[in-house]
């Protein structure tokens, strides 16, 4: 398994590359399995965001709510999709479903803000960028909706194919593929002559407790849009019949399409059936096998990350869509033992739209065998194995230290511009970085040293890395620890409890405090909080940084709750959302031992939250009860209904 901030960069590098530069580093199924193996490995306290279809540096607009991916199931795992149709949540079935196609284009969600149309597009999940430039079409119409409606953004085939043969006809240069055409065109600054061809394919109503059935009549009767294509099916075996048939259907049609999606028509399913932070568990995506290509295996490289050595396919170079790859990711020795690779194997190379392929399956047998290396390919210290990943354990690994200090300076942590792995390796060349905390406190003669270097560029990155340290809230500093499984999500949670460095400096030294208490912190990041490693970095980076506390503002009657909101409310969820964390309180999206007040329209719901609630002995509300809260009309908890 590839090293985990290793391969938190590697996907966001891949979203950057296929969103923003129409230029995919990743083929599609490597970049799902990446990040399938990610959650599997580390769980999803890290991986806090979806893929974008934007740059972000640009983004403006704050999504009320969280706009996530589906889970996926392969085409043939028919076991996999009786588990999403088996589920249940207390008495309520994910059967019936709608069978929705799952239009192959950009994401993008329209709001109604001061009566007029503002389309966003997904960015992060949590903050979008507004489109500047609408297709006439949408921009002139009425779009009524109090709701936000999500679509998807497309170029029919025939008006893609049409577009590229007018490319061509003028000398420009051909489109990728279709998903990035259309991404290129909708958030172009300057109109594109193309804009007009792009359709909005709507299917879902964020933030509403309505069926799957209400919410297609909604998007009808409130937008101009194009309706998805939708069917209805009641049982388990018309849905197993009815997906891949579909699928074979839609996909001969003229919107391009990468799948079918099943989704509960169950009244509010977001909310009973929740999510797992990556995903929502009231929907999943039909996906087909992908086309291969056979290939000899000749050698692996083993390459170090911040902690672990990651091994690298290298074989026969195959033609995939016009690119030449010869390279793949197989992670580790596991995958290595479980696909039963061996050097002169043929192998099966999924075939896509983009460029580095993914090591399918053996299609006969090499003959070497590939063995593990005893020793760190960059300092020859000794390797410990461990549940078939293989570790650098020298603290001193020069490569590990280039790639905690590259991770250091990353835009999630600190920041630093202008900070690359070459300069990383000059500095480590130059005996001028032995830790990653080393970078902190280079000046400008220490770069102007360095061959490449000028007086303003030196000038440049020493005053980049003085401007990292300041303003560095409490969550990255967390980060800016490098050590490895503690990320800015952990730290974002640690931020939530502990307002300073010294609250949380003290909850460190004490050996009894647990932090497993905490939502979205388990007892294995409880260990490393708590670990020798961390709680010396964490003494050591604040002799460079004085990190602040997240800022928030105390609630008018004194105190802080976190809330849970569900069911079908008089007024969109956002308004209760912005009402709650204006007092300085905060939404979550389960009920738990930490919930305090679950919101719903009736106190005396008998929703399966509501239930779940009491039973934990949490207070279920009304919305006039949330109003006296949060004035603080009532400085104790309402009884329990």
């Amino acid at each position: 398994m590839m090293e985990k901030e290793e391969l938190l960069k590697l996907i966001r590098r891949a979203d950057k590359a296929y969103y923003e530069d129409s230029a995919p580093i990743l083929s599609d199924a490597e970049y799902d399995v990446l990040r399938r193996q990610f959650i599997d490995t580390y769980g999803t306290a890290e991986l806090d965001y979806v893929p974008t279809d934007v740059a972000m540096s640009d983004a403006d607009f704050v999504h009320p709510y969280e706009v996530i991916s589906l889970g996926k199931v392969k085409a043939g795992d028919e076991a996999a999709m009786r588990a999403w149709l088996e589920k249940t949540e207390g008495t309520v079935t994910f059967l019936p479903v709608h069978l929705q196609k799952k239009e192959d284009g950009c994401t993008v969600v329209s709001y109604k803000i001061d009566g007029r149309l503002l389309v966003v597009t997904r960015g992060d999940g949590k903050l979008g960028k507004v489109l500047s430039n609408l297709p006439a079409r949408y921009a002139s119409a009425p779009f009524t909706a109090d709701f936000p409606i999500r679509s998807e953004a497309i170029f029919t085939k025939s008006d893609y194919e049409a577009i590229q043969q007018e490319r061509e006809a003028a000398g420009l240069e051909p489109f990728k593929n279709i998903r990035n055409a259309v991404s290129g065109v909708i958030q172009s600054k300057e109109k594109s002559p193309y804009l007009d061809r792009v359709t909005f394919v709507a299917y879902d109503v964020l933030g509403s407790p309505m069926t799957v059935t209400e919410k297609n009549a909604y998007i009808k009767e409130h937008t101009n849009y194009t309706p998805v294509t939708d069917v209805y099916c009641e049982t388990e075996a018309e849905v197993l019949e009815a997906v891949p048939r579909l699928f074979a259907k839609w996909d001969k049609e003229d919107h391009p399409i990468d799948g079918v999606v099943v989704k509960s028509d169950a009244r509010d399913a977001l909310s009973v059936f929740g999510t797992t932070g990556h995903h929502p568990l009231h929907s999943f995506a039909y996906k087909a096998e992908q086309e291969g290509f056979a290939t000899v295996l000749r050698s692996i490289e083993w390459q170090v990350g911040r902690e672990k050595i990651t091994a690298v396919a290298h074989f026969d170079p195959v033609e995939i869509d016009g690119t030449t790859v010869a390279r793949a990711s197989v992670a580790n020795m596991g995958i290595i033992r479980d696909k039963g690779l061996s050097l002169g194997a043929k192998i099966l190379v999924i075939k896509s739209n983009q460029i580095i392929p993914f090591v399918e399956r053996v299609l006969e047998p090499g003959d070497t065998p590939i063995a593990a290396p005893t020793h760190c390919p960059s300092c020859g210290q000794p390797l410990v194995e461990e549940n078939d990943v293989l570790f650098c354990v020298n603290e001193k690994c020069r490569a590990r230290l280039i790639q905690n200090a590259d991770y250091l300076g990353s835009k999630k942590v600190l920041n630093i511009k202008g900070l690359s792995e070459s300069t990383l390796e000059k500095l480590v060349a130059a005996d001028k970085l032995r830790i990653p905390f080393d970078i902190l406190k280079l000046k400008a003669e220490d770069f102007l040293a360095l061959e490449g270097f000028k007086e303003k560029s030196a000038q440049n990155l020493a005053a980049s890395i003085e401007g990292s340290k300041q303003g560095v809230e409490l969550s990255r500093f967390v980060a800016a620890c490098c050590i490895p499984h503690i990320g800015a999500s952990v730290g974002e949670i640690l931020a939530e409890s502990f307002p300073t460095w010294e609250a949380l400096n003290a909850a460190l030294a004490d050996e009894t405090h647990d932090f497993s208490t905490l939502e979205g912190i388990g007892e294995v990041t409880n260990g490393l909080l708590h670990s020798e490693a961390f709680r010396q970095a964490f003494a050591e980076l604040h002799a460079y940084i004085e990190p602040v506390g997240k800022a928030s503002t105390p609630s008018a009657g004194g105190a802080s709750y976190t809330f849970v909101i569900t069911g079908k409310l008089s007024k969109p969820r956002s308004h209760y959302e912005a009402l709650i964390k204006a007092a300085g309180s905060k939404v979550t999206g389960s009920v738990s031992k930490n919930t305090d007040y679950l919101l719903c329209e009736d106190e005396n719901s008998e929703s399966t939250k509501a239930k779940k609630a009491r039973a934990l002995g949490i207070t279920v509300i009304s919305e006039d009860q949330l109003e006296a809260i949060l004035s603080g009309a009532k400085q104790e908890k309402p009884p329990v209904s």
